[in-house]
């Protein structure tokens, strides 16, 4: 997965989206997952079933017993983040769930949030006492950082990586999805 980041990388295969938004740090078109490499292929199908998983246990008081649902993985991408790279908070519009793979975390670290994604509390007290500090002091989360980990998580929730400072480059792979209905036959 990594030679194969380089090589879009070395092809020039930028996404161009939201510049402004990430510093040092290459990401590619979105239509990472398109391609039929092997690795890629099984990478895909051990999302697309992830994040099945956790919208099946979230909609579970929603969902039609019997219905049948997929999931359309419509945007993936890499991410080769070198030193003093940072993307900043962002959500995933227009998406249902969003997911990252820890490809390679380099020298990220849990201790020093170095490199570490971000997610934060949509909950936003403009308050803070005793009544308040189940809110105040969960207003973000780092993920933990690992090597072939794998975060699913709802595309509203606001995230981002924090500044990488390692030497060596951290790989991520990261997909946008939409839940569809399936209708019977």
């Amino acid at each position: 997965l990594k030679k194969i980041c380089h090589q879009l990388e070395d092809e020039k295969n930028h996404s161009g989206v939201a510049p402004g938004a990430k510093q040092g740090l290459y990401e590619s078109k979105f239509d990472f997952c398109d391609r039929q490499e092997p690795s890629i292929v099984a990478l895909t199908q051990f999302i697309s079933q992830s994040i099945f998983t956790a919208s099946a246990k979230a909609n579970q008081d929603f969902w039609q017993q019997g219905e049948n649902y997929t999931i359309d993985i419509y945007n993936s991408w890499c991410h080769i983040t070198r030193k003093n790279g940072i993307h900043y908070t962002h959500n995933h519009g227009n998406s249902a769930w969003s997911a990252v793979y820890y490809i390679d975390i380099g020298s990220s670290d849990m201790e020093t949030a170095d490199g570490v994604t971000r997610f934060y509390n949509p909950i936003q007290s403009s308050y803070d006492d005793p009544g308040t500090r189940w809110c105040t002091q969960n207003s973000a989360f780092d993920m933990p950082c690992q090597n072939g980990l794998l975060s699913v998580f709802p595309s509203w929730i606001y995230h981002g990586q924090q500044l990488y400072t390692g030497d060596d480059p951290r790989y991520v792979v990261a997909v946008n999805s939409k839940v569809h209905h399936v209708a019977k036959n």
